[in-house]
């Protein structure tokens, strides 16, 4: 029962009988991916709750939790451009 958004950015038009909304969705998680050993409870890069060798490269995501943290500032860096 998880609202899961269509994309990592995207925009629509919301149209109401006297107005109009544009919305624009960026979601990249960079304010939440830190250093390995920082603040594990709120980290999703975490070395506390990622397995050794863990990896997200298979879903376009970062390779390891070492990468973790560049990972998701890029692609911060790229919504932001968007």
């Amino acid at each position: 029962n998880r609202w899961i958004m269509p994309a990592p950015y995207y925009s629509m038009r919301i149209d109401y009988p006297d107005f109009s909304i544009d919305v624009f969705a960026i979601d990249s998680n960079a304010m939440d991916a830190r250093n390995p050993a920082e603040d594990p409870e709120h980290n999703i890069c975490s070395e506390k709750h990622n397995p050794p060798g863990a990896s997200c490269a298979a879903a376009g995501g970062p390779a390891s939790v070492a990468s973790c943290q560049g990972w998701f500032a890029d692609f911060w860096a790229k919504n932001k451009a968007w």
